[in-house]
């Protein structure tokens, strides 16, 4: 089968490792100059979304979600142009008009116990996109501690990157200097007390946090499971403003219908639906770019904006 280079199709069963990748693959073509353009194929023109004005000059780049919404697509991603097209398919099964494109598949394995092997590797093929090499005993020693999220992971590794600079090893000294110092129990606690909007505790993992750590944690702990249950929410709870039956939403998104009516649902009404998850959204983002941007107090900020929503 020849395959057309300029459509590239990211799908699996690991939702979080796939929408992290196109979120990098994106980021590098913006860098480059494109014009990065991101479609609903569910809501969206596609037709105009591929199009290039008369005083466009960027080469462009479409980022299009929800492939299978729309049945057309294969008729558009085959009259799209010169555009580039990253197709974000969060499923483990490669639609039939996507076949004749390059494809990525990115799982996660099926079984609780071999998790924590699949994350260890994961750790060392992040850091070998930075030309960087990890021993194997030490990516899984950063598993143990930090926990299998990819987004904590993603984090850990970049630390590392950074700070051995030209260096090409990442060695267990650079590691224990700079580790989280938070544990998935404190991941899972943190995203607790807010789901359930419980201020006492919210502040008591926070303390905990401070008593312990040696760095500040606000990029673990806005990359981590909190970001991963926020967005996962906010995909229910979008398809719940737009009058879509319980059912029907289980099935659009490849979940357990019993889940989405006993426990994703009432905790998305508990949390005061989309608009206080818009509004935690916005916090976990605001707290990264203050980061990654050399702002002070980004650990105060976080908890100020938190209990904003509490």
């Amino acid at each position: 089968m020849s395959y057309n280079e300029n459509v590239m199709v990211l799908y699996g069963s690991s939702k979080q490792w796939v929408e992290m990748t196109a979120r990098d693959i994106t980021l590098e073509y913006r860098a480059n100059g494109y014009d990065v353009r991101e479609v609903d194929a569910k809501t969206d023109d596609l037709s105009v979304s591929f199009e290039s004005g008369l005083f466009d000059t960027d080469p462009i780049f479409v980022v299009l979600t929800n492939p299978t919404k729309n049945k057309k697509l294969e008729q558009h991603l085959k009259s799209r142009g010169e555009s580039e097209v990253l197709v974000v398919h969060t499923n483990d099964r490669l639609p039939k008009a996507l076949e004749g494109y390059l494809n990525r598949k990115l799982d996660e394995p099926q079984y609780e116990d071999q998790k924590k092997e699949w994350a260890s590797k994961w750790v060392s093929d992040y850091a070998g996109k930075y030309a960087k090499k990890i021993d194997p005993v030490l990516c899984r020693a950063v598993v143990n501690r930090v926990g299998i999220d990819l987004g904590a992971l993603r984090w850990e590794v970049i630390k590392y990157v950074y700070a051995i600079g030209d260096e090409e090893q990442i060695t267990p000294d650079v590691v224990v200097n700079l580790i989280s110092d938070l544990t998935e129990a404190n991941y899972i606690d943190l995203s607790n007390a807010i789901m359930e909007r419980n201020h006492k505790a919210f502040i008591k993992v926070c303390e905990k946090i401070e008593r312990s750590s040696k760095t500040d944690q606000t990029m673990a702990v806005c990359n981590g499971i909190l970001l991963s249950n926020c967005i996962n929410l906010l995909e229910v709870g979008l398809r719940v403003d737009a009058k879509m039956s319980l059912d029907h939403i289980a099935q659009d998104l490849g979940k357990n219908p019993y889940a989405i009516k006993n426990f994703i649902a009432p905790k998305i009404y508990s949390f005061g639906g989309t608009y206080n998850l818009r509004r935690l959204l916005n916090v976990l983002y605001e707290c990264e770019n203050n980061v990654v941007s050399g702002g002070r107090s980004s650990w105060l900020k976080f908890k100020v904006g938190v209990l904003g929503i509490l």
